[in-house]
C-alpha cells in the first residue's frame, strides 16, 4: 500500500463502503493476497453530477492541454527563425 500512497485504514474503509454501500460482491482471494470480485459483471452505479461540477472538470483537464500545446506552439514559431 506504500507504493499506492494510502493507509491499510483507507483500503480497508473502502473496501466496507464497496461491500456495505455500493453491495459489490467482493471476496478474499487467498491465492492473490486480496480482495477480488466474486461476481464479473457487476459495475458500479453511474455518477451523477452537476454540469456545475462537470464544467470544472472539464476545465480543469483541458485548459491545462490547451497551455501545454500552445506552448509547443509557441516553442515550434520561435525555434523557426
Amino acid at each position: 500500500m506504500v507504493e499506492f500512497g494510502i493507509s491499510r485504514r483507507t483500503v480497508a474503509r473502502d473496501l466496507d463502503f464497496l461491500r456495505d454501500e455500493e453491495r459489490a460482491p467482493l471476496q478474499y482471494d487467498d491465492a492473490r493476497h486480496g480482495f477480488r470480485l466474486s461476481d464479473e459483471t457487476y459495475a458500479l452505479p453511474p455518477v451523477t453530477i452537476s454540469r456545475q461540477d462537470f464544467f470544472v472538470c472539464f476545465v480543469c483537464f483541458v485548459v491545462p492541454l490547451f497551455l501545454q500545446n500552445s506552448l509547443f506552439l509557441v516553442r515550434q514559431f520561435v525555434c523557426s527563425f
